[in-house]
């Protein structure tokens, strides 16, 4: 995430407990993969954990992520 001319890391996960780096299932991530019917909604949770200790300012940051769905 960044601000006008801060940036913060972070990982997004796909537990509560912050075990599975969501990704594409390479480098020690995981992916998300479930099977719908047709016409069904499947929800997505993400948990997202930004690392203690960063050196920046106080502000707003915010960040934009792209999800690809196949099916």
């Amino acid at each position: 995430m960044q601000s006008v001319v801060n940036r913060l890391n972070y990982n997004l996960f796909l537990d509560a407990g912050l075990t599975q780096i969501w990704g594409d299932g390479t480098g020690g991530t995981s992916f998300y993969s479930a099977t719908a019917l047709n016409g069904v909604r499947v929800t997505v949770t993400v948990f997202g954990s930004i690392p203690a200790g960063q050196e920046t300012r106080v502000g707003t940051y915010t960040d934009a992520i792209r999800a690809t769905i196949n099916f």
